[in-house]
Protein backbone atom coordinates (compact mmCIF):
# COMPACT_ATOMS: atom_id res chain seq x y z
CA UNK A 1 0.00 0.00 0.00
CA UNK A 2 1.32 3.43 -1.02
CA UNK A 3 0.79 6.61 -1.70
CA UNK A 4 1.11 9.84 -3.34
CA UNK A 5 4.33 12.24 -1.55
CA UNK A 6 2.32 15.02 0.62
CA UNK A 7 2.01 18.18 -0.43
CA UNK A 8 0.23 21.54 0.45
CA UNK A 9 -3.27 22.44 -1.05
CA UNK A 10 -4.17 25.77 -0.52
CA UNK A 11 -8.00 26.72 -1.36
CA UNK A 12 -8.20 29.98 -3.34
CA UNK A 13 -11.35 32.17 -2.19
CA UNK A 14 -12.51 32.67 -5.74
CA UNK A 15 -12.25 28.47 -6.69
CA UNK A 16 -14.62 28.23 -3.55
CA UNK A 17 -17.06 30.74 -4.82
CA UNK A 18 -17.06 29.47 -7.89
CA UNK A 19 -17.02 25.67 -7.34
CA UNK A 20 -20.09 23.73 -7.55
CA UNK A 21 -21.46 21.28 -4.46
CA UNK A 22 -21.25 18.06 -5.58
CA UNK A 23 -22.43 14.86 -3.66
CA UNK A 24 -20.38 12.65 -1.89
CA UNK A 25 -19.79 9.47 -3.67
CA UNK A 26 -18.92 6.72 -0.50
CA UNK A 27 -17.20 2.96 -1.01
CA UNK A 28 -19.48 -0.16 -2.12
CA UNK A 29 -18.55 -2.17 0.54
CA UNK A 30 -18.78 1.27 3.11
CA UNK A 31 -20.69 -0.12 6.09
CA UNK A 32 -19.48 1.77 9.03
CA UNK A 33 -17.18 -0.94 9.64
CA UNK A 34 -14.77 -4.05 8.54
CA UNK A 35 -16.55 -6.96 7.19
CA UNK A 36 -18.40 -9.15 8.98
CA UNK A 37 -19.28 -13.00 9.05
CA UNK A 38 -22.97 -12.08 9.08
CA UNK A 39 -25.40 -11.82 6.25
CA UNK A 40 -28.48 -9.16 6.14
CA UNK A 41 -31.59 -10.02 8.25
CA UNK A 42 -33.32 -7.87 5.71
CA UNK A 43 -33.24 -5.51 2.49
CA UNK A 44 -30.78 -3.26 4.02
CA UNK A 45 -30.47 -1.34 0.88
CA UNK A 46 -26.88 -1.19 -0.02
CA UNK A 47 -23.26 -2.71 -0.07
CA UNK A 48 -22.19 -5.08 -2.03
CA UNK A 49 -23.21 -8.55 -3.07
CA UNK A 50 -25.02 -10.53 0.10
CA UNK A 51 -23.81 -13.76 0.87
CA UNK A 52 -27.17 -15.03 0.49
CA UNK A 53 -30.90 -13.78 -1.12
CA UNK A 54 -32.29 -11.42 1.56
CA UNK A 55 -34.58 -12.13 3.95
CA UNK A 56 -37.31 -9.36 2.77
CA UNK A 57 -39.74 -8.92 0.09
CA UNK A 58 -36.89 -8.79 -2.56
CA UNK A 59 -37.13 -5.02 -3.22
CA UNK A 60 -33.78 -4.21 -4.50
CA UNK A 61 -34.54 -6.67 -7.63
CA UNK A 62 -32.13 -9.45 -6.05
CA UNK A 63 -29.32 -10.61 -4.11
CA UNK A 64 -27.38 -7.32 -5.76
CA UNK A 65 -28.46 -4.38 -3.36
CA UNK A 66 -28.48 -1.26 -5.64
CA UNK A 67 -29.67 1.40 -2.27
CA UNK A 68 -27.56 3.86 -0.59
CA UNK A 69 -24.81 2.66 1.92
CA UNK A 70 -25.35 -0.13 4.57
CA UNK A 71 -25.99 1.30 7.88
CA UNK A 72 -25.14 -2.09 9.50
CA UNK A 73 -21.69 -4.04 9.95
CA UNK A 74 -20.86 -5.64 6.75
CA UNK A 75 -21.64 -8.03 3.91
CA UNK A 76 -20.93 -11.15 4.31
CA UNK A 77 -19.82 -11.04 0.86
CA UNK A 78 -17.73 -8.08 0.52
CA UNK A 79 -14.24 -8.76 -0.80
CA UNK A 80 -12.85 -4.70 -0.85
CA UNK A 81 -11.80 -5.74 -4.61
CA UNK A 82 -9.86 -3.24 -5.27
CA UNK A 83 -10.38 -1.78 -1.40
CA UNK A 84 -12.61 -0.90 1.29
CA UNK A 85 -12.22 2.47 2.74
CA UNK A 86 -14.10 2.07 6.04
CA UNK A 87 -13.37 5.83 7.52
CA UNK A 88 -11.21 8.93 8.54
CA UNK A 89 -10.58 10.13 12.17
CA UNK A 90 -9.16 13.51 13.46
CA UNK A 91 -6.99 13.39 16.27
CA UNK A 92 -9.05 17.00 17.48
CA UNK A 93 -12.02 16.86 17.47
CA UNK A 94 -12.14 20.93 18.29
CA UNK A 95 -8.97 22.84 16.96
CA UNK A 96 -7.74 26.27 16.78
CA UNK A 97 -7.04 28.43 14.17
CA UNK A 98 -3.97 27.77 12.58
CA UNK A 99 -3.93 24.63 14.66
CA UNK A 100 -3.31 21.17 12.81
CA UNK A 101 -5.15 18.67 12.74
CA UNK A 102 -4.85 15.27 11.50
CA UNK A 103 -7.06 13.43 9.25
CA UNK A 104 -6.11 8.91 9.23
CA UNK A 105 -7.71 6.76 7.15
CA UNK A 106 -8.38 3.12 7.76
CA UNK A 107 -7.90 1.50 3.97
CA UNK A 108 -8.19 -1.82 3.39
CA UNK A 109 -6.68 -3.25 -0.24
CA UNK A 110 -7.37 -6.93 -1.68
CA UNK A 111 -4.62 -7.07 -3.65
CA UNK A 112 -2.08 -4.68 -1.87
CA UNK A 113 -2.50 -1.89 -4.63
CA UNK A 114 -1.05 1.51 -4.58
CA UNK A 115 -3.91 4.33 -3.74
CA UNK A 116 -3.92 7.83 -3.32
CA UNK A 117 -4.99 10.07 -0.83
CA UNK A 118 -6.51 13.85 -1.64
CA UNK A 119 -9.05 16.42 -0.49
CA UNK A 120 -11.32 18.10 -3.40
CA UNK A 121 -12.53 21.60 -1.76
CA UNK A 122 -15.39 21.68 -3.92
CA UNK A 123 -17.16 19.13 -1.66
CA UNK A 124 -16.01 20.69 1.73
CA UNK A 125 -19.10 21.83 3.73
CA UNK A 126 -19.79 23.61 6.84
CA UNK A 127 -22.04 24.09 9.76
CA UNK A 128 -22.92 26.68 12.24
CA UNK A 129 -25.26 27.67 15.20
CA UNK A 130 -28.71 28.00 14.62
CA UNK A 131 -29.41 31.46 13.85
CA UNK A 132 -25.78 32.40 13.10
CA UNK A 133 -24.83 33.74 9.35
CA UNK A 134 -23.62 30.60 7.15
CA UNK A 135 -19.84 31.07 5.94
CA UNK A 136 -18.86 32.67 3.33
CA UNK A 137 -15.50 30.41 2.54
CA UNK A 138 -14.29 33.67 0.83
CA UNK A 139 -13.62 34.44 4.82
CA UNK A 140 -11.37 32.00 5.32
CA UNK A 141 -8.10 30.61 4.53
CA UNK A 142 -7.34 26.36 4.37
CA UNK A 143 -4.74 24.20 3.76
CA UNK A 144 -4.58 20.40 3.02
CA UNK A 145 -1.45 18.15 3.16
CA UNK A 146 -2.03 14.77 2.13
CA UNK A 147 0.86 12.52 3.32
CA UNK A 148 0.80 8.74 3.55
CA UNK A 149 -2.49 7.55 5.33
CA UNK A 150 -2.79 10.88 6.15
CA UNK A 151 -4.39 14.72 5.61
CA UNK A 152 -3.30 17.42 7.86
CA UNK A 153 -6.14 19.95 7.80
CA UNK A 154 -5.47 23.54 9.04
CA UNK A 155 -7.66 26.99 9.43
CA UNK A 156 -4.76 29.10 8.08
CA UNK A 157 -6.70 32.80 9.20
CA UNK A 158 -10.07 33.63 9.38
CA UNK A 159 -11.98 37.54 8.61
CA UNK A 160 -12.35 39.48 12.04
CA UNK A 161 -16.07 38.08 12.03
CA UNK A 162 -15.80 34.23 12.14
CA UNK A 163 -17.98 32.11 14.37
CA UNK A 164 -17.27 28.73 16.08
CA UNK A 165 -17.56 26.73 12.92
CA UNK A 166 -17.79 22.97 11.94
CA UNK A 167 -15.69 21.83 8.57
CA UNK A 168 -16.91 18.80 6.96
CA UNK A 169 -13.52 17.91 5.37
CA UNK A 170 -14.13 14.99 1.98
CA UNK A 171 -11.46 12.77 2.36
CA UNK A 172 -10.81 10.40 -1.01
CA UNK A 173 -8.68 7.09 -1.85
CA UNK A 174 -8.20 6.40 -5.20
CA UNK A 175 -7.02 3.45 -6.11
CA UNK A 176 -4.51 4.02 -8.59
CA UNK A 177 -5.18 0.96 -11.01
CA UNK A 178 -8.65 1.11 -11.56
CA UNK A 179 -8.96 4.82 -10.56
CA UNK A 180 -11.98 4.42 -8.78
CA UNK A 181 -12.83 7.17 -6.09
CA UNK A 182 -13.38 6.48 -2.38
CA UNK A 183 -15.00 9.44 -0.20
CA UNK A 184 -15.05 9.90 3.69
CA UNK A 185 -15.88 13.17 5.58
CA UNK A 186 -14.38 14.00 8.81
CA UNK A 187 -15.60 16.61 11.21
CA UNK A 188 -13.51 19.07 12.71
CA UNK A 189 -15.01 22.02 14.53
CA UNK A 190 -13.29 24.79 14.93
CA UNK A 191 -13.22 28.10 17.63
CA UNK A 192 -14.77 31.06 17.04
CA UNK A 193 -13.00 34.58 17.14
CA UNK A 194 -13.13 36.74 20.76
CA UNK A 195 -14.01 40.33 20.18
CA UNK A 196 -12.87 43.07 22.47
CA UNK A 197 -13.67 46.65 22.98
CA UNK A 198 -11.93 49.64 23.47
CA UNK A 199 -11.49 52.37 21.09
CA UNK A 200 -12.51 49.78 18.36
CA UNK A 201 -13.63 46.40 18.60
CA UNK A 202 -10.72 43.87 17.68
CA UNK A 203 -11.20 40.34 17.03
CA UNK A 204 -8.67 37.92 18.26
CA UNK A 205 -8.99 34.71 16.62
CA UNK A 206 -8.76 31.57 18.94
CA UNK A 207 -5.17 31.03 18.98
CA UNK A 208 -5.08 34.68 20.38
CA UNK A 209 -3.38 35.97 17.37
CA UNK A 210 -5.70 39.06 15.76
CA UNK A 211 -7.70 37.85 13.08
CA UNK A 212 -6.71 39.36 10.04
CA UNK A 213 -7.38 37.60 7.04
CA UNK A 214 -3.64 37.07 5.83
CA UNK A 215 -3.35 40.72 6.59
CA UNK A 216 -6.46 42.13 5.17
CA UNK A 217 -7.71 43.03 8.63
CA UNK A 218 -4.80 45.48 10.15
CA UNK A 219 -4.92 44.01 13.72
CA UNK A 220 -8.30 42.69 13.72
CA UNK A 221 -10.03 45.51 13.44
CA UNK A 222 -14.08 45.20 13.43
CA UNK A 223 -16.42 47.95 12.51
CA UNK A 224 -14.42 50.10 11.67
CA UNK A 225 -15.31 54.12 11.28
CA UNK A 226 -18.77 52.57 12.79
CA UNK A 227 -18.46 53.08 16.49
CA UNK A 228 -16.87 56.08 18.63
CA UNK A 229 -16.44 54.59 21.59
CA UNK A 230 -17.36 50.95 21.90
CA UNK A 231 -17.74 49.42 25.47
CA UNK A 232 -19.86 46.83 26.62
CA UNK A 233 -20.95 44.01 23.57
CA UNK A 234 -22.81 40.88 23.46
CA UNK A 235 -23.96 38.90 20.67
CA UNK A 236 -28.34 38.55 20.24
CA UNK A 237 -29.92 35.44 20.20
CA UNK A 238 -30.30 36.04 16.03
CA UNK A 239 -26.89 36.52 15.75
CA UNK A 240 -26.44 40.39 15.41
CA UNK A 241 -23.74 41.83 17.81
CA UNK A 242 -25.05 44.68 19.80
CA UNK A 243 -22.82 47.53 20.86
CA UNK A 244 -23.11 49.78 23.08
CA UNK A 245 -21.40 53.18 22.05
CA UNK A 246 -20.66 55.64 24.67
CA UNK A 247 -19.38 58.11 22.39
CA UNK A 248 -22.01 58.14 20.01
CA UNK A 249 -24.49 60.99 19.98
CA UNK A 250 -26.49 60.81 20.71
CA UNK A 251 -25.28 57.12 23.24
CA UNK A 252 -26.82 54.22 21.84
CA UNK A 253 -26.91 50.55 21.13
CA UNK A 254 -26.00 49.62 17.71
CA UNK A 255 -26.85 46.44 16.42
CA UNK A 256 -24.16 45.03 13.46
CA UNK A 257 -24.63 42.33 10.71
CA UNK A 258 -21.69 40.04 11.37
CA UNK A 259 -21.75 38.53 7.49
CA UNK A 260 -19.12 41.18 6.49
CA UNK A 261 -16.85 44.13 7.97
CA UNK A 262 -19.28 46.61 8.19
CA UNK A 263 -22.89 46.05 8.43
CA UNK A 264 -25.32 48.49 10.22
CA UNK A 265 -28.53 46.65 11.01
CA UNK A 266 -29.90 49.44 12.85
CA UNK A 267 -29.43 50.56 16.70
CA UNK A 268 -31.45 50.82 20.01
CA UNK A 269 -31.67 54.32 20.55
CA UNK A 270 -32.32 55.37 24.16
CA UNK A 271 -35.92 56.70 24.24
CA UNK A 272 -37.34 58.35 27.93
CA UNK A 273 -40.91 57.32 28.33
CA UNK A 274 -42.26 60.16 25.73
CA UNK A 275 -40.27 59.19 23.05
CA UNK A 276 -38.10 62.17 23.54
CA UNK A 277 -34.14 61.70 23.73
CA UNK A 278 -32.78 62.28 27.16
CA UNK A 279 -28.26 62.19 26.19
CA UNK A 280 -27.88 66.01 24.91
CA UNK A 281 -27.78 67.18 28.90
CA UNK A 282 -27.40 64.34 30.42
CA UNK A 283 -24.48 61.57 32.13
CA UNK A 284 -25.08 58.17 31.89
CA UNK A 285 -23.42 55.45 33.24
CA UNK A 286 -23.24 51.91 32.59
CA UNK A 287 -21.16 48.87 32.65
CA UNK A 288 -23.04 46.61 31.07
CA UNK A 289 -26.40 45.45 29.25
CA UNK A 290 -28.28 42.28 29.71
CA UNK A 291 -29.66 40.13 26.22
CA UNK A 292 -32.85 38.28 27.63
CA UNK A 293 -33.36 34.58 26.07
CA UNK A 294 -36.22 35.96 23.21
CA UNK A 295 -33.71 38.94 21.97
CA UNK A 296 -34.62 41.82 24.42
CA UNK A 297 -32.11 44.62 26.12
CA UNK A 298 -32.34 45.33 29.56
CA UNK A 299 -30.34 48.40 29.63
CA UNK A 300 -29.17 49.53 33.75
CA UNK A 301 -28.13 53.11 34.12
CA UNK A 302 -26.60 54.86 36.93
CA UNK A 303 -28.83 58.72 35.72
CA UNK A 304 -27.30 62.09 36.20
CA UNK A 305 -30.12 64.85 35.22
CA UNK A 306 -28.07 67.70 34.35
CA UNK A 307 -24.33 68.42 36.27
CA UNK A 308 -25.45 68.83 39.29
CA UNK A 309 -29.01 66.62 39.90
CA UNK A 310 -29.42 64.13 41.74
CA UNK A 311 -28.60 60.72 40.58
CA UNK A 312 -31.14 57.61 40.34
CA UNK A 313 -31.27 54.21 38.77
CA UNK A 314 -33.37 52.69 36.08
CA UNK A 315 -33.58 49.86 33.71
CA UNK A 316 -34.40 50.56 30.31
CA UNK A 317 -36.44 47.70 27.74
CA UNK A 318 -36.18 47.18 24.16
CA UNK A 319 -38.01 44.92 22.38
CA UNK A 320 -36.11 42.12 20.01
CA UNK A 321 -36.28 44.36 17.19
CA UNK A 322 -34.95 47.39 18.87
CA UNK A 323 -38.30 49.78 19.23
CA UNK A 324 -38.55 50.73 22.78
CA UNK A 325 -40.71 49.49 25.66
CA UNK A 326 -40.80 50.97 29.14
CA UNK A 327 -38.12 51.81 31.98
CA UNK A 328 -38.64 51.07 35.53
CA UNK A 329 -36.93 53.61 38.11
CA UNK A 330 -35.14 52.56 41.39
CA UNK A 331 -37.24 53.24 44.14
CA UNK A 332 -34.97 55.29 45.70
CA UNK A 333 -31.69 57.54 45.57
CA UNK A 334 -29.25 54.82 47.10
CA UNK A 335 -29.62 52.61 43.76
CA UNK A 336 -27.21 52.50 41.73
CA UNK A 337 -28.16 50.22 38.59
CA UNK A 338 -24.59 49.54 36.96
CA UNK A 339 -24.36 46.05 35.06
CA UNK A 340 -27.25 43.52 34.24
CA UNK A 341 -27.04 39.67 32.75
CA UNK A 342 -29.87 37.57 32.21
CA UNK A 343 -30.47 34.53 34.70
CA UNK A 344 -31.70 30.57 33.78
CA UNK A 345 -35.75 30.85 34.85
CA UNK A 346 -36.72 34.35 33.29
CA UNK A 347 -34.82 36.42 35.69
CA UNK A 348 -32.83 39.35 35.58
CA UNK A 349 -28.90 40.26 37.85
CA UNK A 350 -28.59 43.84 38.17
CA UNK A 351 -25.06 44.93 40.05
CA UNK A 352 -26.53 47.63 42.58
CA UNK A 353 -23.25 49.79 43.43
CA UNK A 354 -24.72 51.38 46.38
CA UNK A 355 -24.88 49.00 48.62
CA UNK A 356 -22.95 46.58 46.51
CA UNK A 357 -24.92 43.61 46.24
CA UNK A 358 -26.17 42.08 43.42
CA UNK A 359 -30.27 42.53 43.40
CA UNK A 360 -32.76 39.81 41.62
CA UNK A 361 -35.96 40.85 39.26
CA UNK A 362 -38.37 39.21 36.99
CA UNK A 363 -37.31 39.40 33.35
CA UNK A 364 -40.76 39.99 31.98
CA UNK A 365 -42.22 42.33 34.57
CA UNK A 366 -38.85 44.03 36.01
CA UNK A 367 -40.06 43.84 39.38
CA UNK A 368 -37.99 43.40 41.46
CA UNK A 369 -38.07 39.92 43.46
CA UNK A 370 -35.03 39.96 46.04
CA UNK A 371 -30.92 40.16 46.53
CA UNK A 372 -29.12 37.22 45.15
CA UNK A 373 -25.52 37.85 46.62
CA UNK A 374 -25.14 40.69 49.61
CA UNK A 375 -22.11 42.31 50.97
CA UNK A 376 -19.72 41.94 47.72
CA UNK A 377 -15.78 42.41 48.51
CA UNK A 378 -14.26 45.17 47.13
CA UNK A 379 -15.65 47.17 44.17
CA UNK A 380 -17.22 45.16 41.86
CA UNK A 381 -17.47 46.60 38.06
CA UNK A 382 -20.35 43.64 36.17
CA UNK A 383 -22.07 40.49 36.89
CA UNK A 384 -22.05 37.77 34.12
CA UNK A 385 -24.47 34.73 34.53
CA UNK A 386 -24.11 31.02 32.38
CA UNK A 387 -26.63 27.95 33.65
CA UNK A 388 -24.61 26.88 36.09
CA UNK A 389 -23.64 30.09 37.92
CA UNK A 390 -23.48 34.26 38.22
CA UNK A 391 -19.66 35.46 38.11
CA UNK A 392 -19.08 38.88 39.49
CA UNK A 393 -15.84 40.77 38.36
CA UNK A 394 -14.32 43.86 39.95
CA UNK A 395 -11.40 45.44 41.33
CA UNK A 396 -8.57 42.56 41.93
CA UNK A 397 -10.86 39.86 42.28
CA UNK A 398 -13.46 37.73 40.32
CA UNK A 399 -15.93 35.48 42.36
CA UNK A 400 -18.64 32.59 41.53
CA UNK A 401 -21.64 32.80 43.06
CA UNK A 402 -24.26 29.28 42.45
CA UNK A 403 -27.82 29.52 42.16
CA UNK A 404 -27.97 27.06 45.35
CA UNK A 405 -26.56 30.30 47.04
CA UNK A 406 -22.39 28.92 47.14
CA UNK A 407 -19.97 31.49 47.22
CA UNK A 408 -15.58 31.04 45.65
CA UNK A 409 -13.46 32.97 44.59
CA UNK A 410 -11.59 32.39 41.14
CA UNK A 411 -7.96 32.16 41.95
CA UNK A 412 -4.53 32.07 40.55
CA UNK A 413 -5.60 35.65 39.10
CA UNK A 414 -2.28 37.60 37.92
CA UNK A 415 -1.75 41.23 39.66
CA UNK A 416 -3.78 43.15 42.21
CA UNK A 417 -4.14 46.81 40.98
CA UNK A 418 -6.34 46.12 38.30
CA UNK A 419 -10.15 46.00 37.69
CA UNK A 420 -11.95 42.87 36.31
CA UNK A 421 -14.19 44.71 33.71
CA UNK A 422 -16.03 41.94 32.52
CA UNK A 423 -16.69 38.21 31.78
CA UNK A 424 -17.90 35.90 28.64
CA UNK A 425 -18.56 32.25 28.55
CA UNK A 426 -16.12 30.25 26.18
CA UNK A 427 -16.05 27.29 24.23
CA UNK A 428 -16.69 24.25 26.26
CA UNK A 429 -17.65 25.69 29.51
CA UNK A 430 -14.73 27.82 30.16
CA UNK A 431 -15.08 31.95 30.64
CA UNK A 432 -13.05 34.81 29.32
CA UNK A 433 -12.38 37.60 31.18
CA UNK A 434 -10.83 41.09 30.97
CA UNK A 435 -9.41 43.30 32.88
CA UNK A 436 -7.76 47.30 32.43
CA UNK A 437 -4.56 46.81 32.04
CA UNK A 438 -3.05 48.37 28.73
CA UNK A 439 -1.37 46.10 27.15
CA UNK A 440 -1.59 43.67 24.06
CA UNK A 441 -1.49 40.66 25.85
CA UNK A 442 -2.15 40.32 29.62
CA UNK A 443 -5.83 41.70 29.93
CA UNK A 444 -7.98 38.93 28.10
CA UNK A 445 -8.00 35.64 30.87
CA UNK A 446 -8.57 31.91 30.44
CA UNK A 447 -10.46 31.19 33.10
CA UNK A 448 -11.59 27.10 33.87
CA UNK A 449 -12.91 25.22 36.86
CA UNK A 450 -12.76 28.62 38.99
CA UNK A 451 -8.74 29.01 38.61
CA UNK A 452 -6.59 31.60 35.78
CA UNK A 453 -5.38 28.87 33.14
CA UNK A 454 -3.41 31.64 30.91
CA UNK A 455 -3.48 34.66 29.03
CA UNK A 456 -5.32 34.63 25.96
CA UNK A 457 -3.55 37.15 23.67
CA UNK A 458 -0.16 36.06 22.20
CA UNK A 459 2.68 38.78 22.78
CA UNK A 460 3.34 41.71 20.44
CA UNK A 461 1.02 40.08 17.76
CA UNK A 462 -2.12 42.69 18.90
CA UNK A 463 -3.73 45.79 19.50
CA UNK A 464 -2.37 47.81 22.29
CA UNK A 465 -5.87 48.64 24.01
CA UNK A 466 -7.50 48.14 27.96
CA UNK A 467 -10.63 46.42 27.06
CA UNK A 468 -14.48 47.14 28.42
CA UNK A 469 -15.91 44.18 26.39
CA UNK A 470 -15.62 40.80 25.39
CA UNK A 471 -17.74 38.49 23.51
CA UNK A 472 -16.89 34.66 22.07
CA UNK A 473 -18.19 34.15 18.91
CA UNK A 474 -20.21 30.71 19.31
Amino acid sequence: MSALPGRTLWIPALLLLAACRQQVVVNECDDGGHPDASADAGTDGGGTPDSGADAGPGEDGGPTDTGPVDTGTGDAGSTCDPLCFYGVTADLAVADVRQPVTLTVDVESSTGGAWTISVDPTLMEAERAENRPALDFADVVLETVPSGQTVTFRVVDVAPWFFETTFRVPVTVTDTTTQLPYTRVAEVKIRGNVLLSDNNVYAVASDGQPATLMGQYPQGILLEQLVSTPRAIHLAPDGHLLVYDEGASPVRIKRFELTGKDVLAGNLQYLDANNASIFTTEQNVTNGFAVLPDGRVVYPEYHFSGVSGAPKSRLMLWNADGTYDREVWAPTAVEEWRSATAAPNGKLLVLDRGPDVISRFDANTLFADGTFVDQLPGTPYSVFATQDAAYIAGYAYMMQATWSGGQAAITGLPGTASFWRGIAEYEGGRLLAIRDTQTDSGNLALIENRQFVRFFRVDNAGPIIAPYGVEYLR
